[in-house]
């Protein structure tokens, strides 16, 4: 089956682009990174999507400009530098990706299993406060130190962490209700391994996101704590 594509947009970093998505359909979205700058990416879908992230490392618009092959032709053609596809239908595609180079990327967001629906493609990064933002910046972590985080979703929008190690180092995320009840964790195992973590809550809640160094050692994190403030339509 051959994917159908949604109009390209480019996007920046704090910015929001949204696309609708037929059966096994893509959206594709350009945007500029900084070598090995993180940039967190977030996909929010309705409930029937069941979504796929890839990333490519070339413009595709501007690959394509002058030659024969369309945007999306070319993309078919091309292996994608990251494919991720860890959430369930419904829930978000988490990523964080950091270039070896600066350049200009393509994102291209997929439905899969013949569902459709609606998204809204978010980048996010360890400085850059947004209105979706609780907290970002990047912060010392001393041995076993644990940060904690009170946030308050917006109805059933998502909650979600983000958290990048600037080097050799492992830490934890636990998100937990607001009594202190621990719901889930993220935690990869392994070090210099970046951690994700979201939850999409029934309606109002108020939670707890705690990041925790776990080996001892002293460690400089990237972090970026969310809650989506707009539905998707």
């Amino acid at each position: 089956i051959t994917p159908t594509p949604t109009e390209v947009a480019s996007i920046d970093v704090g910015r929001i682009s949204s696309g609708a998505l037929p059966p096994n359909g893509i959206g594709y979205h350009t945007f500029q990174a900084q070598a090995k700058v993180a940039v967190y990416l977030l996909v929010h879908s309705t409930a029937d999507l069941d979504t796929a992230l890839a990333i490519y490392d070339f413009d595709a618009v501007a690959e394509a400009a002058g030659t024969e092959q369309t945007a999306e032709q070319l993309l078919l053609a091309s292996e994608a530098q990251i494919i991720t596809n860890n959430a369930a239908v419904g829930e978000p595609e988490l990523y964080i990706f950091r270039p070896e180079e600066s350049g200009t990327f393509t994102i291209v967001v997929g439905s899969l299993a013949n569902t459709a629906g609606s998204y809204r493609l978010y980048l996010f990064d360890p400085q850059s406060v947004t209105v979706n933002t609780i907290d970002a910046r990047v912060v010392g972590l001393a041995d076993d130190d644990t940060r904690t985080f009170e946030v308050t979703s917006n109805g059933d929008l998502p909650v979600a962490a983000f958290v990048y190690p600037f080097a050799s180092g492992d830490m934890q995320i636990a998100l937990k209700d607001a009594a202190g009840n621990l719901i889930k964790t993220a935690d990869a195992g392994t070090f210099g391994q970046f951690e994700t973590i979201f939850i999409n809550p029934a309606g109002t809640t108020r939670y707890q996101i705690e990041i925790s160094e776990k080996e001892g050692l002293p460690l400089t994190i990237g972090y970026a704590i969310i809650a989506l403030q707009d539905p998707l339509e």
